[in-house]
């Protein structure tokens, strides 16, 4: 092994602190270390030095994680008491859209607007400040969109939008068997690209 191989090493460890980076560069500068017995003194003080330095970051990453993991657990509880009063229509409504989608088409796609809104107007009720959210697919060059596939439906089912209602970050759409962040309810819900804009479209 190279000292230029090495010192390419610590420099991508050093600079790149994401965690399965920073534990691939980490493993990569203990093996450098092993196999520096033909290298000068200096280089192998330095690797020792980054290695060193790599495991002060990995601790300081893992302290991160455990004070970011409190924080979410944090806000997801107060997330979920800003919806909890929704919560028995919105399992009501999925145990019913389950049982609708098993086979077919599963009715009228404005049927999400229905559900939306009376999930909005609990939320309101109770103080909250809902949005009301209509995604549609991805448009083209020419301005043709793609028709929406919700994942839990197995691809029977295609519409050409959907309504949802979110209240602080969260998406409360039955389609789901729990309410979720946005990010993680697109991927669940469609996993494609979509566009989303904050308003009602009947």
């Amino acid at each position: 092994m190279s000292v230029e191989h090495v010192a390419k090493n610590i420099h991508i460890a050093m600079a790149s602190l994401p965690e399965a980076e920073l534990r691939t560069a980490k493993a990569h500068i203990g093996e450098a270390s092993a196999e520096a017995c033909d290298l000068p003194d200096d280089t192998q003080a330095n690797l020792t030095a980054a290695l060193q330095s790599l495991e002060t970051a990995e601790r300081l990453l893992d302290t991160g994680k455990d004070a970011l993991a409190s924080y979410r657990d944090e806000i997801t509880g107060a997330a979920s008491a800003s919806y909890a009063v929704a919560m028995p229509l919105f399992t009501a409504k999925h145990n019913g859209l389950k049982d609708d989608y098993s086979e077919g088409d599963g009715g009228s796609e404005n049927l999400c607007t229905d559900i939306a809104l009376d999930i909005a107007m609990l939320l309101i009720r109770k103080g909250e400040s809902p949005d009301i959210l209509t995604i549609f697919g991805k448009a083209d060059e020419n301005g043709n969109r793609a028709m929406l596939v919700p994942k839990p439906y197995g691809g029977r089912v295609e519409w050409g939008k959907h309504v949802i209602c979110k209240n602080a970050g969260v998406v409360l759409d039955p389609m789901l068997d729990k309410p979720l962040p946005m990010e993680a309810y697109l991927a669940a819900a469609f996993g494609q690209e979509v566009e989303i804009q904050d308003k009602l479209y009947l």
